[in-house]
Protein backbone atom coordinates (compact mmCIF):
# COMPACT_ATOMS: atom_id res chain seq x y z
CA UNK A 1 0.00 0.00 0.00
CA UNK A 2 1.15 3.64 -0.52
CA UNK A 3 -1.17 5.29 2.10
CA UNK A 4 0.67 8.23 4.24
CA UNK A 5 0.42 6.17 7.07
CA UNK A 6 2.31 3.47 5.71
CA UNK A 7 5.07 5.58 5.56
CA UNK A 8 8.06 5.42 7.95
CA UNK A 9 8.14 8.21 10.66
CA UNK A 10 11.19 10.85 10.45
CA UNK A 11 13.23 10.84 13.64
CA UNK A 12 11.58 13.98 14.25
CA UNK A 13 8.32 12.53 14.21
CA UNK A 14 9.38 9.35 16.44
CA UNK A 15 10.44 11.95 19.50
CA UNK A 16 6.97 13.96 18.86
CA UNK A 17 5.30 10.56 19.70
CA UNK A 18 8.00 10.01 22.20
CA UNK A 19 7.07 13.55 23.61
CA UNK A 20 3.52 12.84 23.70
CA UNK A 21 3.99 9.39 25.61
CA UNK A 22 6.02 11.62 28.40
CA UNK A 23 3.56 14.16 28.97
CA UNK A 24 0.86 12.61 31.58
CA UNK A 25 3.49 12.20 33.71
CA UNK A 26 5.09 15.41 33.46
CA UNK A 27 1.01 16.72 33.74
CA UNK A 28 1.13 14.67 37.03
CA UNK A 29 3.97 16.29 38.12
CA UNK A 30 2.75 19.90 37.47
CA UNK A 31 -0.22 19.36 39.57
CA UNK A 32 2.24 17.50 42.43
CA UNK A 33 4.09 20.89 42.76
CA UNK A 34 1.09 22.50 43.51
CA UNK A 35 -0.01 21.07 46.10
CA UNK A 36 3.50 20.08 48.40
CA UNK A 37 3.30 17.60 51.50
CA UNK A 38 5.92 18.22 54.13
CA UNK A 39 8.46 15.41 54.87
CA UNK A 40 7.16 13.34 57.38
CA UNK A 41 8.42 14.01 61.02
CA UNK A 42 11.37 11.76 61.93
CA UNK A 43 11.67 10.90 58.16
CA UNK A 44 15.67 11.49 56.76
CA UNK A 45 14.59 14.71 55.26
CA UNK A 46 13.27 16.18 58.06
CA UNK A 47 16.20 15.86 60.03
CA UNK A 48 18.35 17.22 57.53
CA UNK A 49 17.21 20.25 58.23
CA UNK A 50 18.72 22.63 60.57
CA UNK A 51 18.31 25.92 61.91
CA UNK A 52 18.93 28.12 59.01
CA UNK A 53 19.49 25.22 56.39
CA UNK A 54 16.57 24.06 54.85
CA UNK A 55 17.65 21.01 53.17
CA UNK A 56 14.33 19.76 52.01
CA UNK A 57 13.19 22.88 50.75
CA UNK A 58 16.18 23.88 48.63
CA UNK A 59 15.47 20.38 47.18
CA UNK A 60 11.18 21.09 46.83
CA UNK A 61 12.06 24.78 44.89
CA UNK A 62 14.14 22.86 42.24
CA UNK A 63 11.72 20.45 41.81
CA UNK A 64 9.09 22.73 41.51
CA UNK A 65 11.65 24.96 39.02
CA UNK A 66 12.67 21.85 36.78
CA UNK A 67 8.79 21.11 36.56
CA UNK A 68 7.29 24.14 35.48
CA UNK A 69 9.66 24.53 32.84
CA UNK A 70 8.90 21.22 31.42
CA UNK A 71 5.58 22.10 31.63
CA UNK A 72 5.58 25.08 29.98
CA UNK A 73 7.84 23.70 27.04
CA UNK A 74 5.12 21.49 27.01
CA UNK A 75 2.73 24.08 26.71
CA UNK A 76 4.25 25.64 23.77
CA UNK A 77 4.73 22.54 21.71
CA UNK A 78 1.06 22.15 22.01
CA UNK A 79 -0.07 25.48 21.70
CA UNK A 80 1.74 26.74 19.32
CA UNK A 81 2.57 23.77 17.15
CA UNK A 82 5.64 25.14 15.91
CA UNK A 83 9.06 24.12 16.31
CA UNK A 84 11.08 26.76 16.98
CA UNK A 85 15.21 26.41 16.15
CA UNK A 86 16.30 27.71 19.40
CA UNK A 87 13.20 28.97 22.08
CA UNK A 88 12.82 25.09 23.58
CA UNK A 89 16.33 24.44 24.26
CA UNK A 90 16.85 27.63 26.45
CA UNK A 91 13.57 26.76 28.13
CA UNK A 92 14.92 23.12 29.12
CA UNK A 93 18.37 24.11 30.26
CA UNK A 94 16.58 25.93 33.02
CA UNK A 95 14.70 22.65 33.70
CA UNK A 96 17.88 20.59 33.24
CA UNK A 97 20.10 22.72 35.77
CA UNK A 98 16.99 22.49 38.47
CA UNK A 99 16.64 18.81 38.30
CA UNK A 100 20.61 18.08 38.11
CA UNK A 101 20.53 20.42 41.46
CA UNK A 102 17.47 18.32 42.87
CA UNK A 103 19.39 15.23 42.52
CA UNK A 104 22.87 16.41 43.21
CA UNK A 105 21.60 17.43 47.09
CA UNK A 106 19.39 14.00 47.06
CA UNK A 107 22.22 11.83 46.59
CA UNK A 108 24.62 13.10 48.80
CA UNK A 109 26.22 10.12 50.55
CA UNK A 110 25.10 11.10 54.01
CA UNK A 111 23.35 13.44 56.06
CA UNK A 112 26.11 15.78 56.63
CA UNK A 113 27.23 15.45 52.80
CA UNK A 114 23.80 16.42 51.93
CA UNK A 115 23.45 19.24 53.87
CA UNK A 116 27.01 20.97 53.21
CA UNK A 117 25.57 20.27 49.25
CA UNK A 118 22.56 22.71 50.21
CA UNK A 119 25.12 24.83 52.49
CA UNK A 120 26.70 25.27 49.39
CA UNK A 121 24.16 26.31 47.06
CA UNK A 122 22.57 28.61 49.24
CA UNK A 123 25.44 30.54 50.07
CA UNK A 124 26.10 30.83 46.29
CA UNK A 125 22.52 32.40 45.68
CA UNK A 126 23.47 34.80 48.64
CA UNK A 127 26.50 35.70 47.56
CA UNK A 128 25.06 36.57 44.04
CA UNK A 129 22.15 38.38 45.97
CA UNK A 130 24.34 40.38 47.64
CA UNK A 131 26.25 41.52 44.38
CA UNK A 132 22.76 42.20 42.66
CA UNK A 133 21.81 44.41 45.36
CA UNK A 134 24.99 46.43 46.03
CA UNK A 135 25.05 46.78 42.00
CA UNK A 136 21.54 48.43 42.15
CA UNK A 137 21.70 52.32 41.53
CA UNK A 138 19.47 53.75 44.59
CA UNK A 139 18.33 57.24 44.74
CA UNK A 140 18.49 59.44 48.36
CA UNK A 141 15.49 58.20 48.94
CA UNK A 142 15.94 54.41 48.83
CA UNK A 143 19.22 54.24 50.06
CA UNK A 144 18.26 53.24 53.49
CA UNK A 145 16.17 50.10 52.66
CA UNK A 146 19.23 49.19 49.85
CA UNK A 147 21.21 48.80 53.28
CA UNK A 148 18.40 47.50 54.97
CA UNK A 149 18.22 44.50 52.55
CA UNK A 150 22.21 43.98 52.39
CA UNK A 151 22.39 43.74 56.71
CA UNK A 152 19.40 41.58 55.93
CA UNK A 153 21.95 39.41 53.35
CA UNK A 154 24.68 40.08 55.43
CA UNK A 155 23.43 38.85 58.23
CA UNK A 156 22.24 35.70 56.37
CA UNK A 157 25.49 34.94 55.57
CA UNK A 158 26.80 35.42 59.25
CA UNK A 159 23.79 32.49 59.97
CA UNK A 160 25.28 30.41 57.02
CA UNK A 161 29.02 30.60 58.57
CA UNK A 162 27.63 29.51 61.84
CA UNK A 163 26.07 26.63 60.00
CA UNK A 164 29.30 25.83 58.36
CA UNK A 165 31.38 25.62 61.81
CA UNK A 166 28.39 23.10 63.17
CA UNK A 167 29.38 20.74 59.99
CA UNK A 168 33.37 20.90 60.24
CA UNK A 169 33.63 23.32 56.99
CA UNK A 170 36.56 25.74 57.46
CA UNK A 171 35.50 26.88 54.44
CA UNK A 172 34.10 30.71 53.81
CA UNK A 173 30.78 31.04 53.32
CA UNK A 174 31.15 34.17 50.60
CA UNK A 175 33.96 32.37 48.78
CA UNK A 176 31.63 28.95 48.22
CA UNK A 177 30.65 28.35 44.64
CA UNK A 178 28.36 25.76 42.88
CA UNK A 179 30.41 23.67 40.43
CA UNK A 180 27.47 23.20 37.61
CA UNK A 181 29.32 21.42 34.99
CA UNK A 182 31.28 18.82 37.78
CA UNK A 183 27.59 18.90 39.42
CA UNK A 184 25.98 17.71 35.71
CA UNK A 185 29.04 15.34 35.49
CA UNK A 186 28.61 13.64 38.89
CA UNK A 187 24.71 13.45 38.39
CA UNK A 188 25.28 11.60 34.70
CA UNK A 189 26.97 8.99 36.52
CA UNK A 190 23.69 7.95 38.13
CA UNK A 191 23.07 6.35 35.14
CA UNK A 192 26.07 4.98 34.18
CA UNK A 193 25.01 1.52 35.59
CA UNK A 194 26.31 -0.71 32.30
CA UNK A 195 28.34 -0.35 29.21
CA UNK A 196 25.18 0.27 27.18
CA UNK A 197 24.23 3.41 29.53
CA UNK A 198 27.59 5.28 29.01
CA UNK A 199 26.11 6.73 25.73
CA UNK A 200 22.97 8.07 28.05
CA UNK A 201 25.02 9.35 30.40
CA UNK A 202 27.50 11.32 27.72
CA UNK A 203 24.10 12.38 26.18
CA UNK A 204 23.14 13.89 29.88
CA UNK A 205 26.39 15.48 30.00
CA UNK A 206 25.86 17.18 26.56
CA UNK A 207 22.68 18.64 27.76
CA UNK A 208 24.22 21.06 29.88
CA UNK A 209 26.31 22.05 27.10
CA UNK A 210 24.05 22.35 24.16
CA UNK A 211 21.56 24.26 26.51
CA UNK A 212 23.86 26.83 27.54
CA UNK A 213 24.90 27.30 23.97
CA UNK A 214 21.33 28.28 23.06
CA UNK A 215 20.58 30.14 26.04
CA UNK A 216 23.72 32.40 25.49
CA UNK A 217 23.18 32.82 21.59
CA UNK A 218 26.45 31.41 20.64
CA UNK A 219 26.72 31.05 16.70
CA UNK A 220 27.43 27.32 16.86
CA UNK A 221 24.39 26.77 18.03
CA UNK A 222 22.46 28.25 15.52
CA UNK A 223 25.09 27.66 12.53
CA UNK A 224 24.02 23.71 13.47
CA UNK A 225 19.99 24.36 12.68
CA UNK A 226 21.35 25.15 9.03
CA UNK A 227 20.88 23.62 6.24
CA UNK A 228 22.64 23.57 3.52
CA UNK A 229 20.63 23.97 0.65
CA UNK A 230 18.64 26.88 2.30
CA UNK A 231 21.59 28.89 2.40
CA UNK A 232 20.57 31.69 -0.37
CA UNK A 233 22.91 35.05 -2.07
CA UNK A 234 21.24 38.01 -0.66
CA UNK A 235 21.78 41.53 -1.34
CA UNK A 236 25.24 43.24 -2.05
CA UNK A 237 26.48 39.30 -1.80
CA UNK A 238 25.74 38.81 1.52
CA UNK A 239 24.51 34.96 2.02
CA UNK A 240 21.05 33.78 4.10
CA UNK A 241 20.56 31.04 5.82
CA UNK A 242 17.05 29.63 7.50
CA UNK A 243 17.38 27.97 10.79
CA UNK A 244 15.29 25.35 11.12
CA UNK A 245 13.81 22.99 14.41
CA UNK A 246 14.23 19.17 14.51
CA UNK A 247 13.08 17.55 17.73
CA UNK A 248 15.24 14.64 16.89
CA UNK A 249 18.31 16.75 17.78
CA UNK A 250 18.37 18.13 20.90
CA UNK A 251 14.61 18.80 21.95
CA UNK A 252 13.49 15.28 21.83
CA UNK A 253 16.99 14.53 23.78
CA UNK A 254 17.11 16.90 26.26
CA UNK A 255 13.39 16.17 27.32
CA UNK A 256 14.05 12.89 28.03
CA UNK A 257 17.10 13.30 30.09
CA UNK A 258 15.34 15.94 32.10
CA UNK A 259 12.36 13.43 32.44
CA UNK A 260 15.28 10.62 33.76
CA UNK A 261 16.50 13.07 36.68
CA UNK A 262 13.33 14.12 37.51
CA UNK A 263 12.08 10.63 37.99
CA UNK A 264 15.28 9.75 39.56
CA UNK A 265 14.72 12.89 41.88
CA UNK A 266 11.47 12.08 42.85
CA UNK A 267 12.20 8.56 43.71
CA UNK A 268 14.97 9.31 46.36
CA UNK A 269 12.37 12.42 47.58
CA UNK A 270 9.76 10.46 47.98
CA UNK A 271 11.92 7.61 50.09
CA UNK A 272 13.74 10.87 52.11
CA UNK A 273 10.40 12.33 52.74
CA UNK A 274 9.06 8.74 54.43
CA UNK A 275 9.43 7.02 57.96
Amino acid sequence: MNDEADLPLTHHEEWVKRIEAMTPVVRQWDQRIKNPMLPQPGSQLSQDNMENLDVDGTIWYQLCVSVEHLNFALDAMYKTRTVYPTAYMTVLRTAYLASVNALWILSGTGRTDRRLRTLRFIAEDTRVHIQAVRELEASEELKSAKQAQLNGLFKQQADLQSVAKELGSTEEVRNMKVNQTSNVAEVAEHFCNSDSSKDLTEAIRFIWRDGSAAAHGQYHFGLSRVKAHEINQGERGARVARLFGDFSRDVGPAFAGIRLILEKSFELYDVACEL
